[in-house]
């Protein structure tokens, strides 16, 4: 019909109960109910108080519709366009990227599905045994990764895109924002979120550059594991441990059996953290407990990966580097005067099963050297010991005295050991390793200048210089550094180092006594300047700590 008859509304409802939007009940002719009760004027509504009739002077004219429609139409455009900007769509990505990360910024950042193919087969062949606390199937690919874990996806970007450090800089920033947003943000507790962690952290000088959260990463993973459970054996919990209540029946109904991919980043926190306590900086470590046991002999049984055996050692390792902890850097010492006989009759006993390790160590391991720095770390660790005034004083015995010198001496072993097998890695394999190995590198570095400065009736500190010179060890450093990035920029697709290597390359320089630079940019980096080199075996000067170059090697322990 073109015309559409009038209908005449059948009002029932009072002037009086209609504005209160309540219920009328009346009669014919007669008062409602509400309106006796409250002594009201019941009047009827007057015919077409319920039509809607525009006029002029109404709320919503035209403008206002044009002005709703031109708003609309800008939307829609600029929805249009987003979506058909990027090769990569958005629900391949991270569902928690915010309207910051999401749009050019990421589609120009992230690789396409060509290159996101070769980037993974990088990590896999050649990072992920470095590091081999998160390991992918060979069968493994993009787009899987993509949808089922994408910020562990975007971690594995990040560190295998070796061509391009300003692009990798920006995928770690997104990375960063995406961690802290599921985890702070939207209060996710998943395995996934841990292995991301874990790949972030383990190459946590690719983004140093953005500050260095390495502590508050390696804590919020401790924290997903407790929050997860996979930090303990599963269906462990009883009727009046902390937490169970709520919890113990739902884990009695269910046995859990623990995957090898968990096992594995239950050791990877526990190796990460506690390489990190020996040699960067001292924090709370989670402990090696009978279920980390089992873990080891789980994947050392299941053999799923060839890099398992190397974890296995790995944690081993930091087992027995808890040992030595608890026995000479607890709080308990802070007052000891003097080496007592437990302590000297520990430390003999410690450094046997110390040995006794080494020897168990697989020679056919791809890793063996990356395993030997780590061995060489753990003997370190125990052996600077020496270095503790307060355990040595100058009044000691004789006996005491040759301890000291036989403990000087193994550290300047372990140290040179540790060196030599640094600098025996290939050049390739430098693009990839991982911060742990930089950090022990830098560790044995720190101690043996230290080493160079001991006051001690028969320790001769020339000695130090003639076995191997910490000056010449950094000039030796800052040419392989030198050299490598010169082999990388020749390889095809090209391969660098992170930007932070650029200016490690000046510092060590000067630290090695080499004044290469002269003129006004002479000791300029990347807009910092650094000061020259001075003092008698004074390597790593305590004023120089807070410089960027060494929040790379974060040397605040030593």
């Amino acid at each position: 019909m073109s015309m559409r008859l009038a209908r005449k509304r059948e009002i029932k409802a009072c002037t009086a109960c209609a504005r209160a939007k309540v219920k009328c009940e009346s009669a014919s002719g007669e008062k409602c109910k509400r309106c006796q009760r409250l002594g009201k004027v019941c009047e009827n509504q007057a015919p077409g108080a319920h039509s809607h009739k525009r006029s002029p002077d109404s709320q919503y004219n035209r403008e206002d519709v044009l002005r709703l429609e031109s708003k609309i139409d800008t939307v829609s455009h600029f929805l249009s366009s987003t979506t058909h900007s990027s090769h990569v769509s958005r629900s391949s990505l991270s569902p928690f990227l915010t309207p910051l990360t999401v749009g050019s910024e990421v589609d120009t950042v992230l690789p396409n599905h060509h290159e996101a193919v070769s980037l993974l087969d990088l990590y896999k062949s050649e990072i992920a045994p470095l590091s081999p606390f998160v390991a992918l199937p060979s069968h493994t690919s993009p787009e899987q990764l993509r949808l089922e874990k994408p910020i562990l996806f975007m971690a594995i970007m990040m560190v295998a895109c070796q061509k391009d450090a300003p692009r990798q800089l920006n995928l770690a920033r997104i990375v960063r924002h995406e961690i802290s947003k599921a985890v702070w943000t939207n209060g996710e507790r998943r395995l996934a979120l841990v292995e991301a962690i874990l790949v972030y952290a383990a190459w946590q000088h690719v983004h140093i550059d953005l500050g260095s959260q390495l502590l508050n990463l390696l804590h919020t993973a401790v924290s997903l594991l407790t929050e997860l459970g996979l930090n303990k054996e599963p269906n462990t919990t009883s009727n009046t441990s902390p937490g169970a209540i709520g919890e113990i029946d739902r884990e009695r109904a269910t046995a859990v059996v623990r995957s090898l991919e968990e096992r594995r980043a239950l050791l990877g926190v526990f190796c990460l953290s506690s390489i990190t306590k020996i040699c960067l900086k001292d924090m709370e470590t989670i402990k090696f407990t009978r279920y980390a046991d089992r873990c080891c002999r789980a994947l050392a049984e299941a053999k799923e990966f060839p890099s398992d055996i190397y974890l296995v050692h790995l944690a081993r390792l930091q087992q027995k580097a808890a040992r030595v902890g608890e026995m000479f850097y607890s709080e308990e010492l802070e007052d000891v005067t003097g080496m007592t006989a437990p302590l000297t009759m520990g430390m003999s006993l410690i450094e046997q099963e110390i040995t006794a390790m080494g020897q168990t160590l697989h020679l056919d391991l791809v890793e063996f050297p990356l395993l030997q720095i780590s061995y060489q770390t753990l003997n370190l660790y125990l052996y600077k010991t020496a270095l503790d005034d307060r355990l040595f004083p100058a009044s000691t015995a004789s006996t005491t005295i040759l301890l000291r010198t036989h403990l000087l001496t193994s550290c300047l072993s372990s140290i040179t050991t540790l060196i030599s097998h640094f600098f025996s890695l290939p050049h390739q394999t430098l693009f990839s390793l991982p911060y742990v190995i930089w950090g022990q590198l830098g560790h044995a570095m720190l101690i043996l200048s230290r080493l160079s400065d001991v006051q001690h009736g028969t320790w001769n500190r020339s000695y130090v210089a003639g076995v191997m010179d910490p000056k010449e060890t950094s000039r030796r450093l800052a040419r392989r550094l030198e050299e490598v990035m010169t082999l990388g920029l020749a390889e095809k697709p090209a391969r660098c180092l992170p930007g932070i290597f650029g200016q490690l390359v000046v510092r060590l320089r000067e630290l090695g006594g080499v004044g290469a630079e002269t003129g006004p940019g002479a000791g300029v980096q990347d807009g910092v300047r650094f000061s020259g080199f001075s003092g008698q075996g004074q390597c790593f000067e305590e004023d120089l700590m807070g410089d960027i170059l060494f929040d790379f090697f974060e040397l605040g322990q030593g």
